[in-house]
């Protein structure tokens, strides 16, 4: 049985950009060929950016990439597509968010669940601080995901460190026993400046 269901969905702008992500990557004709038909035609032809798709075909996708490369790979593979393309779509809030809050990590991991509500649907992310550069983040979901999700999530929250101008790394450090929810430590440091 695959994860996710039409409680988590992501929005057919993650499609899109993902497909074009796989594509960058070089994994493209590899992926197509362990695809199901379904994730195969979104491949193929992503959706319009204003549908909803289930989370399953994204679950799908990042497990044979994992597959096929680990779970680094899956991890930039999520980096690359939030970077070039689901960023760039929210990035007029992004901006204004850091603009209004601050240009820290922890102004845009307290405000996920309103940033990303043109992405996708049934999540929520709650943030906790740990200090000024280091906090924890909560992702909870209303399915189960596996573990390759999971650590795939990680390129979001180095999208987020990289947005900010600082460098840092996030850190599974547990998930849930039922998959639907994780915990991720986040320390970053301002970037050093180039002369």
């Amino acid at each position: 049985m695959k994860s996710g269901s039409a409680l988590h969905q992501y929005s057919g702008a993650v499609y899109r950009a993902y497909a074009e992500a796989v594509t960058r990557s070089g994994l493209a004709a590899e992926v197509r060929s362990r695809a199901s038909p379904e994730l195969q035609r979104v491949l193929a032809s992503p959706p319009n950016p204003i549908t909803w798709l289930d989370s399953s075909l994204l679950v799908e996708l990042l497990e044979i990439v994992v597959k096929l490369r680990g779970a680094e790979a899956g991890r930039r593979l999520v980096f690359d597509a939030t970077r070039t393309s689901i960023g760039r779509m929210i990035e007029p809030v992004l901006k204004t968010t850091l603009s209004i809050f601050g240009s820290s990590p922890a102004s845009l991991m307290s405000r996920l669940s309103t940033l990303t509500m043109l992405t996708d649907r049934g999540s929520h992310y709650r943030y906790q601080p740990r200090g000024d550069n280091s906090g924890e983040l909560c992702v909870e979901l209303t399915v189960a995901m596996p573990k390759t999700f999971w650590e795939a999530w990680l390129g979001v929250i180095d999208f987020g460190l990289d947005l900010c101008g600082t460098t840092g790394q996030g850190r599974l450090a547990s998930q849930a026993a039922d998959g639907k929810s994780a915990i991720y430590l986040v320390e970053w440091a301002p970037r050093a400046k180039s002369r």
